[in-house]
């Protein structure tokens, strides 16, 4: 496994609204986590609550919602974790 960054674009259910980041890839990672606060900003609403075990064996709850994700050109749903200060990779 193994991780790096590429810049993609993450927007709203509708589409109407995308912010550009710059997201850490990690080639072991499940879900794309971003911050709860620009989640809130596209509009990205919560659709549930679910328990993630982190690498030291915790277990902690995060939101999750959908979004659309662009990279390359291409355009795809996809469920976001919210509630990280920072982009990082999550695992189921």
């Amino acid at each position: 496994m193994g991780t790096f960054s590429v810049p993609i674009e993450v927007g709203n259910i509708l589409g109407e609204r995308f912010v550009g980041v710059d997201a850490v890839v990690d080639t072991g990672s499940t879900y794309t986590c971003l911050p709860g606060s620009v989640l809130s900003g596209l509009g990205v609403s919560v659709s549930e609550r679910r328990p993630f075990e982190l690498a030291d064996d915790r277990i902690v709850e995060y939101a999750i919602g959908d979004a659309r994700l662009r990279l390359d050109g291409r355009e795809r749903f996809i469920i976001v974790v919210s509630g990280r200060k920072v982009l990082l990779p999550c695992w189921a």
